[in-house]
C-alpha cells in the first residue's frame, strides 16, 4: 500500500466560495483568472459585466433556443452539466468551473421543491430535502478535482444567539448553508473599502463567517481569484530544508 506525505499532495482542484453584497463585482472575478479555462455555468442573468472577455458559458437558464426554462429544467440542466464536465471532452477544454450564483440555485431549487410538496403541511420536508439536494449537488463539483472550482453567493445578515450580528453566504434553511459551506477549502467574503477599492476578507474575524483551509492566505487579499489560487497551489520548502535554515539562523546569531 502507497503511503504518501501531506506535503506531497497537489491541490489543482481547489473549491472557492466567495460571496458578497449584490453588486460588489462578484461575477467579474472570473475574468480575474487568466491562468485557468475557465467555463461559467449562469444561473442568473448578470454576465455583462464581462462582455469585454472571451469566457464560455453554458446558460442553465435556457434551452439550446434561447427558451427560459422552468425551475426543473434549470435544475436538470445543471445536473447534465455536471455530468459533461466529468467527459474528456470538457476536461480537455477548461481547467475551472465558475458557477454563478449558488444562491440561486438554491432559490431555485427551494422554489422547485415548494411546488412539488405543496399539499403537504410538513414544511420540514422541503428544507430537508432541499439541503440534502444542495449538498449533492456540491459533492458532486467536490469530487471533480481537475477543475478549480469558484461559486458565487450573495450576502446574507443574521444574528446569534446573543444577538450579535454577523455576515454569511446566503442559503434558504440553516441546515443548507451549513451543509453547503462546510464542502469547500475556502470560504472568502468580497467587499469595497472606503475608497471604492475591492478585497477578498479570508481569515475570519468578529461579525464575518469566512475560512482558510489552505493558510496561506492573509487576512485581506486582493480581488484576484488567480493570485490566491496560485498562493495555495505554491510549493513548500520541505521540512529537512526548513530545519537546517533554523539550525544555520541559530549559529549565526552565536
Amino acid at each position: 500500500m502507497k503511503i504518501s506525505n501531506t506535503n506531497e499532495q497537489t491541490y489543482k482542484g481547489i473549491k472557492i466560495l466567495v460571496y458578497g453584497e449584490q453588486g460588489k463585482g462578484k461575477t467579474f472575478l472570473a475574468s480575474t483568472l487568466t491562468n485557468e479555462k475557465p467555463v461559467i455555468l449562469s444561473f442568473e442573468s448578470g454576465l455583462m459585466c464581462l462582455q469585454d472577455f472571451n469566457i464560455p458559458v453554458i446558460d442553465c437558464t435556457t434551452d439550446d433556443n434561447g427558451n427560459t426554462l422552468d425551475e426543473p429544467a434549470r435544475i436538470n440542466k445543471l445536473v447534465d452539466s455536471i455530468e459533461w464536465l466529468k467527459t474528456d471532452e470538457a476536461k480537455s477544454k477548461f481547467t475551472c468551473v465558475f458557477v454563478d450564483s449558488l444562491t440561486e440555485v438554491a432559490d431555485t431549487l427551494e422554489k422547485y421543491l415548494s411546488k412539488k410538496h405543496e399539499n403537504n403541511s410538513n414544511n420540514f420536508i422541503v428544507w430537508k430535502e432541499l439541503a440534502d439536494k444542495m449538498e449533492n449537488i456540491v459533492r458532486s463539483f467536490r469530487d471533480m478535482n481537475y477543475y478549480v472550482q469558484v461559486f458565487t453567493a450573495l450576502e446574507d445578515v443574521d444574528k446569534d444567539s446573543d444577538g450579535r450580528l454577523f455576515r454569511k453566504a446566503n442559503f434558504p434553511g440553516k441546515k443548507t448553508g451549513f451543509v453547503v459551506q462546510a464542502c469547500f477549502d475556502e470560504v472568502l467574503r468580497l467587499t469595497v473599502d472606503q475608497d471604492g477599492k475591492r478585497f477578498l476578507q479570508c481569515q475570519p474575524k468578529a461579525g464575518i463567517i469566512v475560512k482558510d483551509r489552505s493558510n496561506r492566505l492573509k487576512e485581506i487579499e486582493p480581488a484576484n481569484l488567480q493570485e490566491i489560487v496560485d498562493k495555495i497551489r505554491a510549493p513548500t520548502k520541505p521540512i529537512k530544508v526548513i530545519a537546517t535554515n533554523i539550525v544555520k539562523n541559530e549559529e549565526k546569531k552565536k
